[in-house]
């Protein structure tokens, strides 16, 4: 595994400039950078196999693909140690609705980023499928009204 400490300047401009567009070419980052073409490939291959790099997405605007409502839910199990958790956590997991699921510290057992259509849709996910799942005890949803700040960047370095 490769340390934060191993990460020299060209590492961190790399990986600073495939944050923000992961489609540059290696020529275009070696152009920028002033270095060669076979060391910044050298550089981006050791860093996927060392798991720095884990992969390469487009980040969809769900808005345009009427996925809209985005509602962090909070939920709170019975019992933690219940044989039902593995089943909760593999049903919440499978709802393509859900593209997050935390386990946390705090008031509640788990948090989960729920994308959906509308509230409608929210509403029936809510009461026809995750209330029907065993070991649930409560949930609280949160409702994004506006998204203030969005970044998938890691500050990288100082």
């Amino acid at each position: 595994m490769l340390s934060d400490k191993a990460l020299d300047r060209i590492d961190v401009l790399i990986l600073s400039r495939l944050q923000e567009n992961a489609k540059l070419t290696v020529r275009e980052l070696a152009d920028e950078l002033g270095l060669s073409q076979t060391p910044i490939y050298e550089r981006i291959k050791k860093l996927e196999r060392s798991g720095v790099i884990k992969k390469y997405i487009a980040l969809l605007n769900a808005q345009k693909l009427d996925m809209g409502l985005m509602v962090y839910m909070t939920i709170n199990v019975q019992d933690p140690s219940s044989p039902d958790m593995y089943s909760m956590i593999a049903q919440l997991t499978a709802k393509s609705e859900v593209v997050e699921l935390y386990q946390i510290t705090g008031d509640s057992d788990y948090l989960a980023v729920v994308r959906t259509k509308d509230l409608k849709s929210y509403k029936d996910l809510l009461l026809n499928d995750f209330g029907n799942m065993n070991n649930i005890k409560e949930i609280f949803s949160y409702i994004v009204l506006e998204r203030v700040k969005f970044t998938t960047v890691i500050q990288i370095g100082s």
